[in-house]
């Protein structure tokens, strides 16, 4: 009776050591968010049928891991600050929408050169992430009529474009606050190098904005000039 209990236990033993020993998993960096690149404010949406609000559109400078990067909102819905974070790099297939969007980042994030095309940019990620891509004028998140028609059609272009299309070549960024584990923004950027670290817009003091969330949903700035006039390329 015993010969045959035993081999059992072992294997079951076998199995209990094994599954205490720790598995694969993704590897949390800090993320620095320092500032605004190529981006236009105000932009006004209408978010999920309420009255327009005017939101920052456009590029997110970031730091992660030394490498200065830079990023666009994929989560509109949740804030974010100048400050740093937990942050887990993720697969944009992973993600819904991830696949559509990493290839609107690789196809058009290189060229920006203005603040209306980051814009553009932004706006065309925002709609195939939280509306699937069924345009500006319907859905979740809609352009205000009172906005640039330049903004629109761009944007659309690249919404359309996009259709039946999907990368990997992009990274997600999910993040986490070091201060109490709470979720924020999530982020999609390049990986394939850093940029130079140059002058870019000041934070100010206290170091800290809100990029969307609550009732103050939106990029959110509120800066001395405007705008700017520098370019920050991923």
């Amino acid at each position: 009776m015993a010969r045959k209990i035993l081999p059992r236990f072992s294997i079951v033993l076998s199995l209990l050591i094994l599954g205490l020993m720790p598995g694969p998993r993704a590897a949390a960096s800090t993320m620095t968010v320092r500032g605004l690149g190529y981006h236009e404010y105000p932009v006004p949406l209408a978010l999920d049928g309420f009255t327009p609000r005017n939101v920052v559109a456009g590029e997110i400078m970031v730091t992660l891991e030394g490498d200065n990067l830079l990023a666009y909102c994929i989560d509109l819905f949740t804030g974010l600050g100048f400050q740093t974070y937990s942050t887990t790099l993720g697969d944009p297939l992973g993600f819904s929408g991830g696949g559509r969007a990493a290839w609107i980042y690789d196809r058009y994030a290189a060229d920006v050169e203005t603040n209306a095309s980051a814009a553009s940019v932004q706006l065309a990620l925002w709609d195939v992430v939280h509306d699937g891509g069924d345009g500006l004028g319907r859905g979740r998140i809609q352009l205000a009529a009172s906005a640039s028609g330049i903004l629109r059609t761009v944007a659309e272009d690249m919404i359309d474009a996009s259709a039946g299309q999907s990368s990997d070549r992009a990274t997600i960024l999910y993040n986490l606050s070091l201060a109490n584990g709470a979720r924020a923004q999530t982020l999609i950027t390049s990986r394939r190098g850093p940029v130079p670290d140059i002058p870019h817009e000041e934070v100010p003091e206290p170091a800290t904005f809100w990029l969307a969330g609550g009732a103050l949903a939106g990029l959110y700035w509120l800066g001395r000039n405007g705008g700017n006039s520098r370019k920050y390329r991923a």
